[in-house]
């Protein structure tokens, strides 16, 4: 629980910057069990790729879905998710509704490929 706790920590310094850093603390914060969240179409996730252990969840469906995160954190409001799209734009309005819905650790991955 205190590697969580300090890969959390370090992945709070990271938000909102797009250095390689900050994907380096979100693919450990990943890698200790924070969701991946893929916000992007499925043609996009079918044709382009994305990372094996990422859920897709396409923004445009996002609202309707939002059960389905809830099952990926176990209810758990404060646990960290990670949210990547192609670029992103989609990732930072699926961060917007979930902290808007009280998710605490909602961090914006950025482009999916940062994190494979």
């Amino acid at each position: 629980m205190r590697a969580i706790a300090s890969i959390f920590t370090a992945a709070l310094t990271a938000v909102g910057c797009a250095a390689a850093g900050a994907t380096t603390d979100l693919r450990a914060l990943h890698a200790a069990g924070a969701p991946l969240l893929d916000v992007r179409t499925p043609q996009e996730w079918r044709d382009d790729g994305h990372v094996a252990s990422s859920v897709l969840i396409p923004v445009q469906e996002f609202e309707a879905r939002l059960a389905d995160v809830n099952k990926l954190v176990g209810g758990d409001l404060n646990k960290p998710i990670v949210v990547v799209c192609r670029s992103g734009g989609r990732a930072e309005q699926a961060r917007k509704m979930l902290a808007a819905r009280g998710y605490t650790a909602v961090f914006n991955g950025g482009a999916w490929t940062n994190l494979r």
